[in-house]
């Protein structure tokens, strides 16, 4: 069993990579979607009511990112700092015995 240490360095990892993933799936789902409208080739007034159209388009694309790719992504690793924490600990018990 890994130390409390090992949890709040997985926890730490875990909570980080999904703010890290959401960031940048936001800002790239923002981007795409400017893009799609037009951002600099057409009026304000234009690309603000295309933008509006959008967002419940890019807001379920996003959700859909976040639970499908990036909850497994951000997971993984810190299983494997879990299991790392895991082999370090039973180690250092065999060790000290």
């Amino acid at each position: 069993m890994p130390s409390r240490t090992w949890f709040m360095l997985a926890g730490i990892w875990f909570a980080g990579a999904l703010a890290w993933f959401s960031w940048a799936d936001y800002d790239a789902i923002q981007n795409a979607a400017a893009t799609a409208c037009g951002q600099s080739h057409v009026a304000q007034a234009e690309f603000s009511t295309c933008m509006t159209m959008m967002q419940s388009a890019a807001s379920a694309t996003m959700w859909n990112l976040f639970f499908v790719h990036d909850c497994l992504w951000a997971l993984l690793p810190a299983a494997a700092v879990l299991v790392f924490g895991s082999v370090i600990s039973r180690f250092r018990r065999r060790r000290v015995r």
